[in-house]
């Protein structure tokens, strides 16, 4: 089939994000900002913990209740995915995408190593099922955020070291491309009992970050410890969607 388009109506109606960053600096908390920011909103909402990434506590206290729920399989989350798609949801998060990645892993190798030769390339299946399910996350909610931890991983092409999101092999780097937004989380200690989370928006020295927007964002966004984060986060990204002013020539 086939759609016009109109390309001066860019909007942010629906988005998918990955936020990597080391252990403890604020993903997971971000997420939880951002759920009950649409739950206080009277918005539908959903946490999907994987398990083996089990960092929820960090979200306990905000009020999100019985919204969430532990996936062990593939299967597992095939098969929730396919019910939240149903409910209306305003936003999903998703806590440990590297951990989901593992569970294809499992799934297509069983507990050894992919293995490539033969009639079999099974890094391909696993590649391609990846794939697949994340692309159908653009369909669950409007709002789709997912952690990851980072690694530091190989460019396939220019054989450089860059900080990317603890992917396995070349989806380390190509994960970018199946999410609308990818940022890159650090926390600095400011003092004995202070600290600065920073969330970068735009390119830095050999990590990997991307925004799908039809302007640039704000080089970074300093977070705030308790809530107030994704109000922050989302408005950057809708400044980034205002209709060019265009002065009237006389």
């Amino acid at each position: 089939m086939r759609h016009k388009l109109n390309l001066d109506l860019a909007s942010l109606d629906r988005f998918t994000m990955l936020v990597h960053g080391g252990p403890s600096v604020g993903k997971t908390h971000l997420v939880g900002d951002m759920l009950a920011t649409y739950k206080e909103g009277g918005q539908k909402v959903r946490f999907l913990n994987i398990k083996g990434e089990d960092g929820y506590a960090t979200i306990a206290g905000m009020g999100l209740g019985e919204i969430a729920e532990t996936v062990e399989s593939v299967k597992d989350f095939e098969e929730v995915i396919g019910e939240y798609k149903k409910e209306g949801l305003a936003a999903l998060g998703i806590d440990g995408g590297p951990v989901f990645y593992r569970q294809i892993m499992q799934s297509i190798a069983g507990d050894r190593l992919p293995r490539v030769g033969g009639n079999s390339n099974e890094w391909g299946e696993i590649h391609f099922k990846g794939t697949q399910l994340l692309t159908d996350l653009h369909y669950v909610a409007p709002v789709v955020v997912m952690t990851a931890l980072t690694d530091l991983s190989m460019d396939q092409i220019t054989g450089e070291t860059k900080r990317t999101p603890d992917f396995p092999g070349r989806m380390a780097a190509g994960i970018a491309g199946l999410f609308d937004f990818v940022f890159y989380m650090e926390t600095t200690i400011t003092g004995p009992a202070s600290l600065k989370r920073t969330l970068f928006l735009q390119p830095i020295l050999k990590t990997v970050i991307r925004a799908r927007s039809p302007r640039p964002l704000s080089p970074s966004i300093d977070l705030p410890v308790g809530r107030g984060g994704w109000t922050l986060l989302y408005n950057a990204l809708q400044k980034a969607y205002e209709p060019l002013t265009q002065e009237v020539k006389k």
